[in-house]
């Protein structure tokens, strides 16, 4: 797996070609989504450190000095950041007033450590309007 990281092939690609020599998605067993998960556990990488203690840092002190902002994070066996989400007053007044529609959406990916972006949208038209968004390291539920 890291051979196909240093190479500069996209995980994406990859998929592509292996189902295509194995005769189609069906005849592989896994999905597209598997190989991002396996590839995130198989490079071990951990939101953890100085970017996860400050971003715990700024959350905690906006908690402080504004309303309505909250946040939560989860933590992995090893008390490593594994996902987290946030919101403001301002998507809160968003969702209140346009949050007849929800999106939520998990297929952007970040590139530092690859973790799954997890906008939940809310229609305005003519525009779109985030109130909460989060980062998660898997596709796992619950």
């Amino acid at each position: 797996m890291m051979l196909l990281r240093e190479s500069g092939i996209r995980v994406s690609n990859a998929y592509r070609i292996v189902m295509k020599q194995a005769g189609g998605s069906h005849c592989l067993g896994y999905g597209l989504t598997d190989v991002y998960n396996k590839f995130a556990r198989f490079q071990n990488r951990k939101f953890d450190g100085g970017d996860a203690n400050s971003l715990i840092e700024i959350f905690n002190r906006r908690c402080k000095y504004e309303d309505d902002f909250h946040f939560a994070t989860e933590l992995d066996e090893n008390n490593c950041v594994v996902s987290f989400c946030w919101r403001d007053k301002q998507f809160l007044e968003d969702h209140m007033l346009f949050g007849d529609l929800v999106v939520f959406d998990t297929k952007y990916r970040t590139n530092k450590y690859n973790m799954i972006c997890a906008p939940f949208i809310t229609m305005n038209h003519p525009m779109n309007a985030i109130f909460c968004c989060g980062f998660f390291m898997n596709n796992k539920i619950g």
